[in-house]
């Protein structure tokens, strides 16, 4: 990435792209992404980005990032499973406004966008 804001936006980008991910593995029960792989926060490029420039870890938002992106992993692997397990309802219910997963995507959003604008 070009800068921290080019990679923050990216990031924010992929997080918002993880809502249709879910949303179609509901809608379908099947997914291109297995549970234990979207439960790891490591994978993903964000996860990548954090864990792999030790410059970053000097920043003051970025262990609340680091917490954050690792629960929405969490419980995008929860979504996910419950999808996969045909379980379409519960999943839906899942990510709804309130849930565990909307306060954990909604919180990760809101760090990732006050770093952006702290630059």
């Amino acid at each position: 990435m070009d800068t921290l804001a080019d990679a923050l936006t990216a990031a924010i980008s992929a997080h918002l792209a993880w809502k249709t991910h879910l949303s179609i593995a509901i809608g379908s029960g099947e997914s291109r992404f297995q549970v234990d792989e979207v439960a790891r926060d490591d994978l993903c490029a964000l996860g990548r980005w954090l864990m792999g420039d030790g410059a970053l870890r000097e920043a003051a938002p970025y262990a609340e990032v680091l917490a954050l992106h690792a629960r929405f992993h969490l419980e995008a692997a929860r979504v996910l499973a419950l999808a996969l397990e045909d379980r379409g309802e519960e999943a839906a219910a899942a990510m709804e406004r309130g849930s565990d997963f909307d306060e954990a995507s909604s919180a990760l959003m809101a760090a990732l966008a006050a770093w952006r604008a702290a630059g």
